[in-house]
């Protein structure tokens, strides 16, 4: 028999050391789940479970835009406290609320000894919070024009609105001065609106109330009227992929007596996945939310040439939209700007789609049974203006296209009968690649009728 001496592999020769050094445990917990404008304040327990005393224990706190303040002697005992092992250490801290905008109030952070480091510094963390109510400030404001040999703006109507409360707080009027005040609102984030024909500076528009504070500063105004502003987008390629940059001509037309500053540009990406967004770097200054605006001189045109990467849902589609407002005024009030829409095609995919075409005889409103048998439908191409495929309706009305390129078309028909709509935007339907859709109803009328007839 063959032995060896020492011990079996895997098994410790002595039992390993215990982590000598101390163990701190926190908690903290605010005293309230809400405060109403009232004093808030937490309560921070420090237990050492550890085997060494921690002779230098110090708090710590995260800085965070909602963060609870504390001046630095409401630390209170854990400014270099000792605490034994199995002791514990409570105190009460007190804090303000600063320029707290929002009610949320957290406070994160952690407890430890700066001399001999913890054994487990896991639970060495906090992240509390509460709500904070009833805080209150306002703000005073002087409105400029954007021009330093001009005096203040005097005797313009400004409104103040808050996104967070989705409310407007009234008219103020400025004085003499170009001043405005609102004394007494809800701390937080505002944007304000200069009215009777003014606008804020593009980008320039926000501010904040803060708790107990009158805030004072100053906003720049600029001439806003866009009856006078003409706008056009023209793609400079006819087709596009997915993924490649697209670059749009923008032209401005001033056909006013004042230059018009700011002018930038929303646009309807932001809600269709397949259209641009009007933002972003190619869009240089004509970006809704990072740029200064394009200024328009009185009575010119000003020609821009812009770019976006053509969106992935643009493929499925057919083609990429570029739909935008322009206007130097109210971010919200795009749709009253003057607008201009331009495609491109995005080739690749086919479809098919389904339509009714239907005569509402007796003018009810009812199409139940009006399918127009024997019709000609035609989808024609909105980009080329060619006609892209012909179909013949069946007995109920129901005509059928296949293998269509995708994209968006006109409904045209020939013969006896006639859109009853001529100009309505519904003759125009997206036939989206990937599959069969219907595309509902097609509402004509005869194209000839004979005199005498009710449809005469």
């Amino acid at each position: 028999m063959i032995s060896s001496g020492g011990l079996a592999a895997g098994v410790a020769s002595a039992a390993e050391p215990a982590d000598a050094r101390p163990d701190l445990r926190v908690s903290v917990n605010f005293t309230k789940d809400v405060y109403d404008n009232e004093p808030p304040e937490v309560v921070v327990s420090v237990t050492n479970v550890g085997t060494a005393a921690a002779t230098s224990v110090w708090g710590r706190q995260v800085e965070e835009p909602t963060r609870l303040r504390l001046n630095r002697s409401t630390w209170g005992p854990f400014r270099g406290a000792r605490i034994e092992p199995g002791q514990t250490l409570t105190g009460t801290l007190q804090g303000y609320y600063g320029d707290q905008v929002s009610t949320v109030l957290t406070f994160t952070g952690s407890v430890i000894d700066t001399v001999a480091g913890d054994a487990n510094e896991a639970d060495n963390h906090f992240a509390v919070r509460a709500i904070a109510e009833g805080l209150r400030g306002g703000v005073s404001a002087t409105v400029l024009i954007d021009n330093p040999e001009q005096p203040p703006l005097a005797g313009v109507g400004v409104e103040v609105w808050s996104p967070s409360l989705n409310k407007n707080f009234g008219r103020r009027t400025t004085d003499a001065r170009g001043v405005f005040s609102y004394p007494d609102l809800p701390a937080g984030e505002y944007e304000l609106w200069l009215l009777d024909g003014w606008t804020v500076q593009p980008g320039l528009g926000r501010f904040h109330v803060y708790p107990n504070k009158q805030n004072s500063t100053f906003f720049r105004g600029v001439r806003t009227n866009t009856n006078d502003l003409a706008a056009a987008v023209e793609f400079q390629r006819d087709g596009y992929q997915p993924g490649e940059s697209a670059q749009v001509a923008v032209t401005l037309t001033n056909r006013g007596t004042t230059d018009l500053a700011g002018v930038r540009a929303a646009c309807t990406g932001a809600r269709d996945p397949y259209a641009l967004t009007g933002a972003g770097a190619g869009w240089g200054e004509l970006d809704r939310y990072a740029g200064r605006g394009v200024t328009v001189p009185a009575g010119r045109s000003v020609t821009v040439t812009v770019s976006e990467r053509v969106p992935e849902a643009a493929r499925e589609r057919g083609y990429v939209e570029v739909s935008c407002g322009f206007g130097n005024g109210d971010d919200n009030d795009d749709f009253n700007h003057p607008w201009a829409s331009a495609l491109a095609r995005v080739p690749g995919m086919t479809g098919g789609a389904t339509v009714t075409v239907a005569w509402d005889r007796n003018n009810d409103g009812q199409l139940a049974g009006d399918g127009v048998a024997g019709a000609e439908l035609v989808l024609v191409d909105v980009v080329s203006g060619a006609e892209t495929a012909r179909s013949v309706t069946d007995a109920t009305g129901r005509a059928e296209f296949r293998d269509v390129p995708a994209g968006r078309y006109r409904l045209a028909t020939g013969g006896l009968w006639r859109p009853e709509y001529p100009d309505d935007a519904d003759n125009t339907r997206d036939v989206l690649g990937g599959g069969v859709r219907d595309l509902g109803d097609f509402l004509v009328r005869p194209a000839f009728v004979r005199p005498g007839t009710p449809d005469s």
